[in-house]
């Protein structure tokens, strides 16, 4: 009896707290968004797509890959949508997959410069999330998180040696947070391009308000070595796997010219 009423117990203390559709709330370009409260917490329940900083001054839009660099080197603040398309609609471009796409569902991509630029970034009475908020909703697993469409279902793909074939990436939501997989942006390339765009439908990858100060990394893109601010950190979502996450965990390797989803939770 003990043992039934200590398993009963625990399922209470972590069972989800959660209110959808508490509110609507606007940026400076009336954007509107909609909120969730998750254990306390109220987060907007989709990507950030503001361009105008707090105080009403533009964010750079950075289309081309020089633009992009640019922004990096100089510690410019920027934006830009996924694969530079403002309808975030790509389907045709993913030959191994088979995606439901949601047009302009994916938000804005952010380099770190935005993100953290002293005239302020978002919605009033709204913050970019620490750490500790985003590993907050790890328990809740994967699936819960992700949007019930515009995920890859994967037709012909094996992925670290598993058989993925027919794997459906789709979430349920059950906790409201509707995340997309927005893909990113890279200031220097994985694949040794600059600025280039990764794993739409994929991976959902969103800033935290995590900063090294004067962290640095030596990277070769293109044969030139050079060297970029780090110090950064990120949350993501993997899309092949459930309750797969890249935690926001202090490491700081992110590189801050890069392009990430933003969401915001409130002070």
């Amino acid at each position: 009896m003990k043992k039934t009423l200590s398993i009963l117990f625990l399922s209470v203390l972590f069972s989800p707290i959660i209110s959808y559709n508490q509110g609507t709330v606007f940026d400076l370009d009336s954007n509107q968004y909609q909120t969730v409260i998750i254990d306390g917490n109220e987060w907007i329940n989709s990507n950030l797509s503001v361009s105008h900083y707090k105080n009403g001054d533009p964010i750079q839009h950075a289309i081309t890959e020089e633009e992009w660099k640019e922004c990096a080197e100089k510690k410019i603040g920027c934006w830009c949508y996924f694969q530079n398309d403002s309808t975030n609609s790509f389907a045709q471009e993913l030959k191994l997959t088979q995606a439901a796409q949601e047009p302009n569902s994916f938000g804005k991509l952010y380099n770190w410069y935005a993100v953290n630029d002293p005239r302020g970034m978002g919605i009033e009475g709204y913050r970019i999330p620490t750490n500790e908020d985003w590993n907050s909703l790890i328990n809740y697993g994967s699936k819960a998180l992700k949007s019930e469409t515009g995920w890859q279902i994967l037709v012909n793909l094996k992925y670290a040696g598993c058989d993925c074939i027919g794997y459906n990436c789709n979430g349920n939501n059950s906790t409201g947070f509707n995340a997309k997989g927005s893909g990113y942006r890279n200031y220097i390339g994985i694949w040794d391009d600059y600025a280039s765009f990764y794993e739409g439908f994929v991976r959902a990858v969103y800033w935290t308000d995590f900063n090294l100060e004067n962290t640095t990394r030596d990277v070769i893109c293109q044969g030139d070595t050079r060297t970029i601010e780090t110090g950064a950190m990120v949350f993501g979502i993997d899309a092949y796997e459930n309750d797969q996450f890249w935690e926001a965990k202090p490491t700081g390797f992110f590189a801050k010219g890069d392009g990430y989803s933003v969401r915001l939770i409130k002070e």
